[in-house]
């Protein structure tokens, strides 16, 4: 299989400007470029994407995000599991909240943040108290399990542990174990992915917001035949252009 960053990046801006003649507003791509690559490196790949009439374009060198688009490690399968610790969380944290759906019933989702926005913690429960138009908090920690939540309109969740029932607690703590010890966040959404059931089950619904800090480009595991990289929340085959959302 042929690895993102060993793609020609002439060959992929010349199929987004192909695909782009059949879309009515814009589509956009990422080109992964190694290390070394220069600023003018950069400026060819924009100019090149401007004369072929693409409308959107996106560039990341290899490194330049903590976490995010680095190299892939060409040296011998590991055998052994490798332990981090978890970073020393913060009194308070930064938070996106999400609003979705499940079971026809309202859901909130906290993705608590450290770093460069890089997801730490998750709490997700019923809803029917926060309004929609919330979409950022700040997440306290008053005691050791117990989480106050300040909402942007003002409004306060003392204790966000009230709202979630503990098969949802035992979900999302062992998610955030997971975030906060190094496991990437698109390991932890494929794994919520292979969950047997329910397409709309509690764990999907949560790998849904998870998608959000994927970066574009990032290479997906296979689904199906060719190459599979994450483009704004879906799955797309950048061979084919064939795209999957779940």
């Amino acid at each position: 299989m042929v690895r993102v960053p060993d793609l020609d990046w002439k060959k992929r801006v010349e199929l987004q400007s192909r695909a782009q003649k059949n879309v009515d507003h814009a589509i956009s791509s990422t080109v992964n470029l190694p290390n070394d690559a220069t600023k003018e490196d950069v400026a060819e790949i924009y100019l090149a994407a401007w004369k072929l009439g693409c409308k959107g374009m996106t560039v990341y060198r290899d490194g330049c995000r903590t976490g995010v688009l680095v190299g892939l490690d060409t040296s011998e399968d590991k055998t052994e599991i490798q332990y981090n610790d978890a970073p020393k969380r913060p009194k308070e944290i930064d938070a996106d909240v999400y609003h979705l759906t499940y079971k026809k019933e309202p859901y909130f989702v906290f993705i608590g943040k450290i770093g460069d926005n890089e997801p730490y913690e998750i709490f997700a429960g019923k809803n029917g108290f926060i309004s929609k138009d919330v979409k950022t908090a700040t997440i306290e920690k008053v005691k050791k399990g117990k989480y106050r939540a300040h909402l942007d309109d003002g409004n306060i969740v003392d204790d966000i542990g009230s709202h979630i029932t503990d098969d949802q607690a035992t979900i999302t703590r062992m998610i955030s174990l997971a975030l906060r010890h190094g496991c990437g966040v698109k390991h932890a959404v494929e794994s919520l992915h292979k969950v047997e059931g329910d397409m709309q089950n509690f764990g999907r619904c949560v790998a849904r917001v998870l998608k959000q800090y994927i970066a574009d480009g990032t290479e997906a595991s296979s689904y199906g035949e060719g190459t599979w990289v994450y483009q704004e929340g879906c799955v797309t085959n950048i061979e084919t252009g064939e795209s999957k959302c779940f």
